[in-house]
């Protein structure tokens, strides 16, 4: 089936009337441009069925979107639009002084052999750059761009679900890259990915991933984890309770201001050779769901994807039905 229309103050909105109202009426208050990115097609992923976020995301839910129509939750769309508008920006940037040059934005597909036969697993690179060429290899960076509402101080190591995107990056650009640079003027692209150089890029025979990173961007910090060495950052400010003149404690802070020393884990690297394990046995596991829909999610995946699950009350009355405790989905039977 297919996006049917929008779920938003009004309710279930067809996506014609949705298209009226955007311009008209607009009782939600967001900008038309906006509502565009919410919910227009995404072209840049045609042809994508294998993808990081298809391996990790929820099984049950891709068999049932197709299933069923359904409609996209314009609240819960925010936070991705969000990143699509950011990373719009950030893909237009220039190459670092020191690289040879970079990538931004490219989406990349590479085969992998399953028990079905060869898929074509693939992935949109925020950020490669292209370091240096020795003995005939492109060494080269890549990071992983995430837009958060707030950064805790807590946080001293990546979501465990982006440190395996970002892994999942590393061997698709070695095993990708060499052809799309090598091709770079008669490929197809999706249209945002650019390439900047700073100057030409010597000959090279084969790409390695010297560095990986995943860096978090709120409104008030960046809080980045690399996988080459530990990183520190200014975490709590520091202070100190006294008792006030109305018999209440206070917290006051030191002056001068001073912070804890923060250390930040570094991203563990996987070997290539687990890295495809994990993408065979994801993709076998989403092919599967077609003829045997999956379990739902449970603990803390549940409490992740489900809440804004454009299919879950079809997830919810299905699983009664299976005999599933459906409670992690906000369902009783």
């Amino acid at each position: 089936m297919s996006i049917a229309g929008v779920s938003c103050i009004l309710g279930e909105v067809s996506m014609p009337d949705h298209l009226k109202c955007m311009l008209a009426e607009a009782p939600c208050g967001i900008s038309p441009s906006v509502l565009e990115v919410i919910t227009r097609p995404n072209l840049e992923r045609e042809g994508v069925v294998f993808s990081p976020s298809s391996i990790q995301g929820c099984h049950r839910q891709f068999v049932l979107k197709g299933r069923h129509e359904w409609y996209i939750p314009v609240d819960k769309a925010w936070p991705s639009a969000r990143g699509t508008i950011f990373h719009h920006g950030m893909g237009k940037l220039p190459a670092p002084e020191g690289t040879i040059g970079v990538i931004r934005e490219l989406r990349m597909f590479a085969a992998i052999d399953t028990e079905f036969g060869e898929q074509q697993f693939s992935g949109q690179i925020d950020e490669i750059l292209l370091m240096r060429v020795e003995d005939d290899v492109l060494h080269v960076r890549i990071t992983d761009w995430k837009t958060k509402s707030d950064i805790p101080h807590s946080m001293i190591e990546p979501e465990r679900r982006h440190l395996y995107q970002i892994n999942y990056y590393a061997w698709l650009v070695t095993e990708a890259l060499r052809h799309y640079l090598d091709n770079w003027d008669t490929i197809e692209r999706n249209p945002s990915s650019l390439l900047s150089l700073r100057q030409a890029i010597p000959e090279f025979k084969s790409v390695r991933v010297e560095e990986i990173s995943v860096s978090y961007l709120a409104g008030n910090k960046i809080r980045t984890f690399v996988s080459s060495r530990l990183l520190s950052v200014r975490g709590k400010m520091k202070g100190e309770s006294s008792l006030g003149r109305d018999g209440q404690m206070h917290w006051h802070k030191y002056v001068p201001e001073e912070y804890e020393a923060l250390e930040l884990m570094p991203i563990h690297m996987f070997q290539l050779s687990y890295i495809e394990g994990l993408l065979r046995s994801g993709i076998e596991a989403q092919i599967k769901a077609q003829t045997e829909i999956a379990a739902p999610l449970v603990g803390d995946d549940a409490q992740l994807m489900c809440g804004g699950c454009p299919v879950r009350m079809r997830c919810i009355e299905l699983g009664c039905n299976q005999g599933y405790d459906m409670s992690a989905q906000r369902g009783a039977c």
